[in-house]
């Protein structure tokens, strides 16, 4: 390997550190929009696409996070998307899902 060729990869190797340091430091406001967006919807004040945008941000950080390296968020967003998207379909949660949901996004909390 060159000099230049080292040094390319030394260069992305730090792009890629400052890319998941730049997420890690977005997830706690990207969690913190998701508890008050499900706030919203158990108290009937959401916007009618809140709930499938809140499904979008669980899809979002079940991706994102494995990619970065937060296996542990990934595979907690991937649970809270699949009961989201089951209340999705009907349009509004149970009983028992309201607890499920917010017992959910406080895991995510809690990996950070």
């Amino acid at each position: 390997m060159t000099t230049t060729q080292g040094s390319g990869h030394l260069e992305f190797l730090r792009a890629l550190e400052q890319q998941r340091a730049a997420y890690a430091a977005s997830l706690a406001g990207r969690i913190s929009g998701m508890e008050l967006l499900w706030k919203a919807v158990c108290a009937r004040t959401a916007d009618a696409d809140d709930l499938a945008r809140l499904e979008r941000c669980a899809h979002s950080l079940a991706g994102s996070g494995a990619v970065f390296g937060h296996d542990s968020l990934s595979a907690r967003a991937r649970g809270l998307e699949r009961e989201l998207h089951r209340i999705v379909e009907r349009g509004s949660p149970g009983e028992g899902e309201a607890a499920n949901v917010g017992a959910a996004i406080a895991a995510l909390r809690r990996c950070l």
